[in-house]
């Protein structure tokens, strides 16, 4: 990633906020579509990432640019439902995709992964 992650991890925090997705999710989703890699995927480059978009959808967004990437993707990943959000987001969903997004999202819970250090209350 080119970007500093850091700077790509506030602005999924940002977007999910946004759409009321739970960050860790979205950052689980980018992780296991992309490896949170950036620009095309695979040897044809028929996704982008970091979210895994396909490439028909650069006809309607820059989704070569990983904040326009985020945004979209996250904004995608709306709905009270994750199982049935992925269904929708990911059209070779799976079992196993299923349960590497939720291996994925705990463990990001579990590292506190968006707790920033300006997040902190000040005096603590």
């Amino acid at each position: 990633m080119s970007l500093p992650a850091a700077l790509l991890l506030a602005w999924m925090q940002a977007c999910a906020t946004l759409h009321g997705v739970e960050p860790e999710f979205a950052l689980a989703v980018a992780t296991i579509e992309s490896r949170l890699q950036c620009g095309p995927l695979g040897r044809k480059g028929t996704y982008y990432g970091p979210m895994g978009i396909h490439k028909c959808f650069r006809a309607k967004w820059d989704i070569d640019n990983p904040f326009v990437n985020i945004a979209v993707g996250v904004r995608a990943l709306k709905g009270r439902d994750q199982r049935r959000v992925l269904q929708r987001y990911n059209a070779s969903f799976n079992e196993a995709y299923w349960r590497a997004v939720q291996s994925c999202r705990r463990q990001y819970q579990r590292d506190r992964v968006f707790e920033f250090a300006g997040q902190k209350e000040v005096g603590r």
